[in-house]
């Protein structure tokens, strides 16, 4: 679906835009936009999001009239990899996120749901805050969905099988999600941002794998003191 002019504005994550993302595998989640005064597209492709951020993605300009629909379609373009900041810029960048929270959407039902677990939305542990650009596939901040995911896990008794383990993070998961009526890869998309949660899960050694399920970390899900 190409999108017209009246959507062609800078974009966030509450744009009306996002309604019309879509994906490729050659080109992640794309937007296309229709210049009708040059008759040109311009592919907006790899659209990620990092909390609080602005919206990242990488941009082609294709003239319609010199090339065909096949050719667009077969088009692979060169991903640039985001750079992560340094060790020591991550806890100055979670300390802004924490701040430009305050204005977004969820916040304050986040900070809720921390004070009714004994809890503030700034002792989450840090692995719940995001500073990896994801899919913008929720209609809210990331930090919300890891933040309830610390949450679930708290109340486990410690193993989980892989199919426990992906049903707790998709009932986390589930009503956060945004709506995307264009997108029909969105199974494929939420099965990626699970899978993706659970590496992070590993890497953070909140989970351990232990023979044949999932040993969960209780020193990894306490409240960070102030």
């Amino acid at each position: 679906m190409v999108v017209g002019t009246p959507y062609q504005r800078q974009l966030h994550l509450n744009s009306k835009a996002l309604k019309f993302l879509q994906y490729q595998q050659r080109w992640g989640l794309f937007l296309l936009f229709l210049d009708t005064q040059s008759t040109s597209v311009r592919l907006l492709h790899h659209v990620l999001t990092l909390d609080t951020e602005p919206l990242t993605y990488q941009t082609i300009r294709l003239d319609t009239r010199s090339q065909s629909v096949l050719r667009f379609r077969q088009l692979a373009p060169k991903i640039n990899t985001p750079t992560l900041p340094d060790t020591h810029l991550r806890h100055y960048y979670q300390q802004l996120m924490l701040a430009r929270l305050r204005h977004q959407r969820g916040f304050d039902a986040l900070q809720v749901a921390c004070y009714q677990r004994g809890g503030t939305i700034v002792q989450l542990p840090t692995w719940t805050m995001p500073t990896v650009p994801q899919l913008p596939l929720l209609s809210v901040p990331y930090l919300v969905w890891h933040a309830h995911v610390f949450f679930a896990l708290r109340q486990q008794s410690g193993r989980l099988t892989g199919p426990q383990l992906e049903a707790l993070i998709w009932a986390q998961l589930r009503p956060l999600l945004a709506r995307r009526a264009c997108l029909q890869a969105r199974g494929t998309l939420i099965q990626q941002l699970i899978t993706t949660m659970i590496t992070m899960l590993s890497e953070q050694q909140v989970i351990n794998w232990q023979k044949t399920e999932w040993h969960v970390n209780s020193g990894q899900l306490r409240w960070r003191k102030h």
